[in-house]
């Protein structure tokens, strides 16, 4: 099995970063539910910790498995709202 292969990234590049996505998570706030959001806040979390070393980047099951079970909990989130949504009167010719 081949060892992942990450860049190296600065502490200060990553910190940077690492602000950028939390400010575009920002807006998702108010639409998304709590865990998503906490989810996304997570990893970047994790990543930033990783970098400096504190804690080990997760391997390749426990990603696949943190998806697998995003992916389920998303489909249980969103689930009812999916399909054909009626046309308001407005609009309809």
């Amino acid at each position: 099995m081949k060892a992942r292969v990450t860049p190296d990234i600065d502490a200060p590049t990553l910190g940077w970063l690492s602000l950028a996505l939390v400010i575009l998570l920002l807006p998702y706030l108010v639409n998304q539910p709590a865990w998503i959001v906490g989810l996304a806040l997570l990893g970047v979390v994790w990543r930033y910790a990783g970098a400096l070393g504190r804690m080990p980047l997760p391997g390749r099951w426990l990603l696949i498995l943190m998806a697998v079970l995003a992916t389920i909990g998303v489909i249980a989130t969103t689930a009812p709202s999916w399909g054909v949504m009626p046309v308001s009167p407005c609009c309809s010719s």
